[in-house]
C-alpha cells in the first residue's frame, strides 16, 4: 500500500485513486486516534516537567510563599520561571485554619494566642524545608487581621526568632498580589481580566485597563458572618450563624448589596473586564465547592442558597463551617451590588501565595 501510494503520488491520480481513498478512510483516522491516546497519556506533571526542561536554567527558581490571612494560613512551594513570571509546577500546597481576625480582642492579640499562632504558622512553614527551601527563604505576608491588630509586630518578632520573615502588606499590595494570582499559571493578558479576591477580612477587585484601578472593601468572610450573627440574628459574638432563616438571609444579602452599591458609586470610572476571575478561599473553596462548579453566575447562587442555609453546623463538612452558608449570601449580595448579576465568574483555586511566587520583589 505504501509503495502504491508512492507511485500514485508520482505518476498520477487516476490509476491509484482506490488506494488513496483507502488510506484516507482508514490510515488517517488511525493516526489521529494514536495522537489522541498519546496526548491523553501525558499527565499534567509530565507536562510540567517538559515545560521546566524547556525553561532556561537562569530563569528556573524554586520558591515558597505564605499567605497569612484573617481566617487561614496557606503555603505553596513551586518551581517558577522568573523570566516569564509564570508558575511551572506546584510541589506543595498546604493550608491550616488560623482565626486571626476572630482572636483580636479589644484591638490586640493575647500573648497566649500569639504563641499558639506562631507555632501553627511555623509547623506549616517547615513543610517547605522538605522541598529544599529553608525557612529564611520563604516569602510570608500578613493581611487584614494583622493590619488591624495593634500588637501584630509581636507575632512578626516571634516568627523572626525562628528565621521566618513575615511582612505586613497594605491592601493595595494585597490587591496587586491577588491579580497576579489570577493569571499566574496562564498566558492570559492580565489587562483582559478583572480579579475578585475575597478573604476573611477584606476583598479587592482589580482591573488594569483602561488604567490600573482597585476597589477595596472590608466586608469579607469573617466580618460578614459576624454582622449576620450579631446584628441580624442577635446572637452572642462568635456564635454560629447556622442554620439561617430565609428572612435573615434576605436581609444579609441586602446588606452586602448596599455595601457594594456604595463602593460602586464611589468608583464610577472602574471598568469590569469581560473575564472576571474569582480567587481566594471564598471563591476557590467555599462557593465553588458548595455549587460544584468553577464557573457560575448570580442565578446559580439564587437557586442554591435557600436549601444550603438550612444546614446545621454538624451537617457541613470542613474547617470553616460557620462561614460556608454566609459566604454564599455575601457573594450574591456583592455581585448584585456591583451590577454583575449576568457576568460569569471563573473560579481559580489561587490565593496570595500564587501572586507572591511570581513576584521577585518579595525575594
Amino acid at each position: 500500500m505504501v509503495s502504491g501510494l508512492f507511485i500514485f503520488n508520482s505518476l498520477g491520480r487516476l490509476r491509484f485513486s482506490s488506494e488513496y481513498l483507502y488510506a484516507m478512510t482508514f490510515i488517517r483516522p488511525a493516526l489521529l486516534l494514536i495522537s489522541i491516546l498519546f496526548t491523553a497519556c501525558i499527565s499534567p506533571s509530565h507536562l510540567d516537567k517538559i515545560e521546566s526542561a524547556s525553561t532556561p536554567e537562569r530563569c528556573l527558581v524554586r520558591r515558597a510563599a505564605m499567605d497569612i490571612g484573617s481566617g487561614s494560613t496557606k503555603i505553596k512551594v513551586a518551581d517558577v520561571d522568573i523570566c516569564r513570571e509564570k508558575t511551572l509546577s506546584i510541589l506543595f500546597n498546604g493550608q491550616t485554619p488560623l482565626a486571626l481576625k476572630e482572636n483580636i480582642k479589644q484591638g490586640s492579640f493575647s500573648p497566649e494566642f500569639i504563641k499558639t499562632a506562631s507555632e501553627q504558622i511555623l509547623k506549616l512553614a517547615k513543610e517547605a524545608t522538605k522541598h529544599d527551601v529553608p525557612l529564611n527563604k520563604i516569602a510570608a505576608v500578613g493581611t487584614q487581621a494583622l493590619r488591624e491588630a495593634g500588637n501584630s509586630q509581636d507575632l512578626v518578632n516571634e516568627l523572626k526568632r525562628s528565621q521566618l520573615q513575615l511582612r505586613l502588606i497594605t491592601q493595595g499590595e494585597e490587591a496587586e498580589l491577588g491579580h497576579r494570582a489570577a493569571v499566574s499559571d496562564s498566558d492570559i493578558d492580565a489587562k483582559e481580566v478583572t480579579s475578585f479576591d475575597i478573604g476573611g477580612g477584606s476583598f479587592q477587585i482589580v482591573s488594569l485597563s483602561p488604567k490600573t484601578d482597585v476597589i477595596g472593601g472590608h466586608l469579607a468572610s469573617v466580618s460578614f458572618k459576624d454582622h449576620i450573627v450579631e446584628r441580624i440574628q442577635r446572637r452572642p459574638p462568635n456564635a454560629s450563624p447556622n442554620p439561617i432563616k430565609e428572612d435573615d438571609a434576605k436581609r444579609a444579602i441586602g446588606f452586602a448589596e448596599q455595601y457594594a452599591r456604595d463602593l460602586k458609586r464611589k468608583n464610577p470610572k472602574f471598568v469590569f473586564q469581560k473575564t472576571i476571575v474569582g480567587v481566594g478561599g471564598v471563591f476557590g473553596f467555599s462557593v465553588a465547592g458548595q455549587l460544584g462548579k468553577t464557573r457560575f453566575k448570580a442565578s446559580d447562587l439564587e437557586e442554591a442558597y435557600p436549601k444550603l442555609i438550612s444546614r446545621r453546623s454538624d451537617e457541613i463538612r470542613g474547617d470553616f463551617r460557620d462561614t460556608e452558608s454566609t459566604n454564599l449570601l455575601l457573594v450574591l449580595g456583592l455581585l448584585r451590588g456591583f451590577g454583575l448579576e449576568n457576568h460569569e465568574i471563573l473560579v481559580k483555586k489561587a490565593n496570595l501565595s500564587d501572586g507572591i511566587l511570581t513576584n521577585s520583589a518579595y525575594y
